[in-house]
């Protein structure tokens, strides 16, 4: 009986002991302080800010230390001091852009590491523009001749810059290299293809495409616009005025249109008659730019050769530049017999009727006869030294000696 009564007394004395030791332990044991934010080993895109979220409910009142450290010399930190009550707590950081590995970590008041965690930012092309735009790299004259096209990746990489045109085709591919992911790039594009030839004015999308750890990436488009500078004729002029092409004796034979652009454009002359008609069309083809001086010089005759009437004709220049085209004003020239009728080389006055059959003009002087410059012929009137003529007619004044139709060879 008294065993039993022993045996009751030790279990109460044990029962009470486990109470008295697990009751101190609900009240003292340190429950660990955790990270809530952000989740442990998830990636994020560039310019992540957080934020850092804490729970300091089971740890030690105190200041901590809360910190991020990243790629590239990446930090930052902040205090807490936790007095029990607030529980919880959290903090944003400055953009993490750089690509890799981010640390977080909260050191307890006894300076030991209490709570860690780690988050990723993903490579990426952070940003690209392009300026100017538009811009005008088909004159070369120092006006916007080139586009820049900068761009950031985030992480090093093999960067490539692909410029596409308005149906879709990459028109020009440039391989800039394996560039540092913590500065700035550029890209300087004149315009050009691969090739080396220009393109044409018109829509463009620019955009790079970085390589990293096997991942490509592509950066966000850029539309930029090439343009053709507006021609522009800087002054045209005729001179003589009046001028002389019938006679053909070397005196104002020619009257000489002048004129200048300030781009390199196709250039045609054309000369209106007195009715209103074109008479001649002289395409000169693509002349030069920047102001550059060009003549044309006229002769008095049309498209066929033939030398036109006495009387007021204008001149005008027509320039076109990649399909855009300016026209000068009309520029008015008088042609006309020479005064006198001069032109025949030897003998003196008469009138300004030519003689028919004859190319260029021989003065008709009341029948007398015409023999040829330098020849043995005595005269009165001689040709002009050095002029071969057309003869067509019956040839009064037998300069055409082999009747091959040319006289004075």
């Amino acid at each position: 009986m008294r065993s039993s009564r022993n045996r009751a007394s030790i279990v109460v004395a044990l029962l009470a002991f486990a109470i008295v030791v697990l009751g101190t332990g609900s009240a003292g044991a340190a429950a660990p302080v955790t990270i809530t934010s952000p989740a442990d080993g998830v990636a994020h895109a560039p310019g992540y800010t957080g934020p850092v979220g804490v729970d300091f409910s089971g740890g030690d009142m105190g200041t901590y230390t809360i910190a991020v450290t990243g790629p590239h010399g990446y930090g930052w930190n902040t205090t807490w001091n936790f007095d029990g009550s607030q529980m919880t707590s959290s903090w944003a950081f400055p953009q993490a852009r750089l690509a890799g590995t981010y640390a977080v970590t909260v050191t307890a008041p006894d300076e030991t590491v209490a709570a860690t965690a780690t988050f990723l930012i993903n490579p990426a092309v952070m940003a690209s523009s392009a300026a100017p735009t538009p811009f005008y790299p088909l004159e070369q004259d120092g006006f916007r001749d080139a586009l820049r096209f900068t761009f950031r990746t985030n992480a090093t990489a093999a960067d490539t810059v692909r410029v596409v045109n308005s149906r879709g085709r990459a028109i020009r591919i440039a391989k800039v290299g394996a560039l540092s992911g913590t500065a700035s790039h550029s890209w300087a594009w004149h315009g050009r293809k691969n090739n080396g030839a220009r393109v044409q004015p018109g829509v463009f999308r620019l955009h790079m495409v970085a390589v990293t750890d096997e991942r490509k990436l592509r950066g966000p488009v850029v539309v930029v616009r090439v343009r053709a500078l507006a021609p522009r004729i800087n002054g045209s002029s005729v001179a003589p005025s009046p001028f002389y092409p019938i006679e053909r004796d070397g005196y104002r034979d020619t009257t000489t249109f002048r004129f200048s652009t300030n781009v390199r454009a196709s250039d045609t002359i054309r000369v209106r008659g007195p009715g209103g008609r074109i008479v001649r069309i002289a395409r000169l083809g693509v002349l030069k730019g920047h102001a550059h001086p060009h003549t044309w010089a006229w002769n008095g005759t049309n498209n066929g050769g033939e030398v036109l009437a006495p009387g007021t004709y204008r001149v005008k220049v027509v320039s076109v530049y990649y399909g855009q085209k300016v026209v000068s004003a009309w520029r008015r020239v008088v042609l006309k017999h020479k005064p006198g009728g001069g032109g025949g080389g030897g003998g003196g006055g008469g009138g300004s009727t030519c003689t028919p059959g004859y190319s260029p003009c021989l003065p008709y002087r009341g029948g007398a006869d015409y023999d040829c410059a330098g020849g043995s012929g005595n005269g009165p009137y001689y040709t002009t030294p050095g002029v071969v003529y057309r003869v067509t007619g019956s040839d009064p004044y037998g300069l055409d000696a082999d009747n091959d139709g040319y006289g004075c060879e």
